[in-house]
């Protein structure tokens, strides 16, 4: 991830350097919200001392990209036939392999992570219907697509052999999910939540000054429908 972090702050560091002034309103609202978007992708993917690493608060992070990269190689072009396309898949399978062994590894040392990194029970709870998801589309529909390709018998066998590993490590990794005592429901921390605020959208009322706005809206929404129902 460092090398993805790296050239995300290369960018915005383009960014700072843009005269702001020189643009209409519309300009500084995008060149903003670029900013505040990157910023928020560079610190899904930090792992500096005080940040979240998405990848150990969200078990479904590796899934999705496994499933985006199989997905969408599955919808590129190329002959039937050709061994060099299924080449790709064999490439990709063992890719996700690695990842998936990882993925693993984080999860089962999770327990030495302090709580705001642990994943909420909504996230495994997402996490585990994933993963028989995912195990039903490599055994299935991906495989018989990859048969579908044509190819030689020596390069179907070694994709049938790496898909049969994946299924094995997202077996694996379900059962590092199991093992995972999920913390709260949705969020990591009120500190993390502030900062998000900060950085990404610019706003500097405290927490507690937002909730009492939104309880008072929540307020004012309920008094409205007893109008209604009156």
């Amino acid at each position: 991830m460092g090398g993805l972090t790296n050239r995300l702050k290369d960018y915005l560091g383009l960014l700072h350097r843009i005269d702001t002034g020189d643009l209409n309103a519309e300009g500084e609202i995008d060149i903003a919200i670029l900013k505040g978007s990157i910023l928020s992708a560079v610190r899904e993917l930090s792992n500096s001392p005080g940040d979240y690493p998405i990848w150990l608060r969200d078990p479904t992070f590796p899934l999705t990209i496994l499933m985006v990269s199989l997905t969408s190689h599955t919808g590129k072009g190329g002959n039937l036939g050709d061994d060099a396309f299924l080449e790709l898949t064999l490439q990709l399978l063992r890719g996700g392999f690695g990842l998936l062994k990882n993925a693993t590894t984080n999860l089962l040392g999770i327990k030495h992570q302090p709580n705001e990194f642990v994943p909420s029970w909504v996230a495994i709870d997402a996490a585990k219907k994933m993963i028989g998801d995912c195990i039903d589309f490599i055994g299935g529909p991906y495989f018989g697509w990859v048969v579908s390709r044509g190819g030689t018998r020596k390069i179907v066998g070694e994709i049938e052999g790496e898909v049969g590993r994946f299924a094995n490590a997202l077996i694996g990794y379900r059962e590092a999910v199991d093992g995972v005592e999920a913390v709260g429901d949705f969020s990591p921390g009120g500190d993390y939540l502030s900062r998000v605020l900060v950085e990404s959208y610019g706003e500097e009322r405290t927490i507690d000054e937002i909730e009492k706005i939104g309880a008072e809206e929540f307020q004012k929404g309920i008094e409205r429908l007893e109008t209604f129902g009156s």
